[in-house]
């Protein structure tokens, strides 16, 4: 998508170059100025379009089905950002995904492994549980909350429980699968995997659903390489783990398992 904005800054630009009566090769640096400022312009004028659209959202009203024009402005917004961040995402083990609805359980590296993994699965529809403070970003809060993204309070008990079973309902419905990223935070440690938080594998056993275990790798340099160098970023689909071994687990245990599995798959 971002190839596009750059062919309509530059067709934009060729506009503006005949209309003001210039030709010949010694404006090909100002050709190439005129297309970068178009592109850029383009870019800002899209942001704004998102803005105005997400002013009109009530982030407080719970979203209780997924709304295809915002997983749309999702995965474009995705596709753009890897496109110009030069980010380039190979998929592993796409064939094992259950036909119905899962638990998604990853690592977690960056800030960008939600956004990676949701565009690694556009074809299906995900909403992963985040932190509070990720749906009160401008723009994004508003585009992820009516995709099904869930806040969950970490510090209050109570909230984490209603957050769980509200994630577990909209798989019920079959409305989304839920994505969970049970180390709590980034890990910007030397071990592959912090220590596992078991409530939100709470999620599975509720619904009944298989866990698809998936394994990031590459995400944490994005920010390091960008603008200079590309990043290449792997999601690996590495296991599944089937709904009755879920349902006759417990959820410790189903942590433990879940865990161990991810640790293989990131050695």
């Amino acid at each position: 998508m971002f190839y596009l904005f750059v062919a309509l800054g530059a067709v934009l630009s060729g506009v503006i170059v005949c209309l003001a009566g210039w030709t010949g090769l010694r404006l090909a640096g100002f050709f190439l100025l005129l297309t970068l400022g178009c592109t850029a312009a383009l870019l800002a004028l899209y942001i704004l379009i998102l803005w105005v659209i997400c002013l009109f959202i009530d982030r407080r009203k719970p979203q209780l089905k997924n709304d295809p024009f915002f997983r749309m402005l999702l995965n474009w917004t995705a596709e753009l950002l890897f496109q110009a961040a030069r980010v380039q995402v190979t998929v592993i083990g796409a064939d094992k995904l259950p036909h119905g609805r899962y638990l998604l359980v990853g690592n977690h590296l960056s800030s960008f492994d939600p956004i990676v993994t949701a565009w690694a699965l556009r074809k299906d529809r995900i909403a992963f549980v985040t932190k509070p403070e990720n749906m009160r970003i401008p723009i994004v809060g508003s585009i992820i909350h009516k995709c099904c993204y869930l806040p969950i309070d970490r510090e209050n008990s109570m909230n984490a429980v209603k957050t769980i079973q509200a994630a577990a309902d909209l798989i019920e419905r079959d409305v989304v699968s839920i994505g969970i990223y049970p180390e709590g935070t980034r890990n910007r440690s030397a071990e592959p995997l912090l220590p596992f938080r078991s409530g939100a594998f709470k999620i599975a056993t509720k619904a009944g659903v298989p866990v698809v275990v998936a394994a990031v790798r590459g995400t944490d340099r994005i920010r390091h390489n960008f603008p200079w160098r590309p990043t290449a970023v792997t999601v690996d689909f590495h296991q599944v783990i089937d709904a009755e071994t879920v349902s006759t687990s417990r959820t410790a245990a189903l942590s433990e398992m879940t865990r161990n599995i991810l640790l293989d798959a990131l050695r």
